[in-house]
């Protein structure tokens, strides 16, 4: 009603957006013979997963209801 966001609203809007990136698959759209480019790619979907797992965490300790 104010324009704001609860943090377990903002908990749930973090974690979808994590999910988004790594469905979105770019690292394998976007295919390249540059080895940085693969390792700085593989790197920011290890980053995204762990990312998303510690947002996961997060929400199951929530209160239920």
């Amino acid at each position: 009603e104010e324009g704001t966001f609860s943090d377990k609203k903002m908990l749930f809007l973090a974690r979808d957006l994590e999910q988004s990136i790594l469905e979105s698959k770019y690292s394998d759209i976007l295919k390249t013979e540059n080895l940085e480019y693969n390792k700085i790619a593989k790197q920011i979907v290890r980053e995204t997963f762990a990312h998303k797992k510690m947002i996961d965490e997060a929400i199951s300790k929530l209160p239920k209801g």
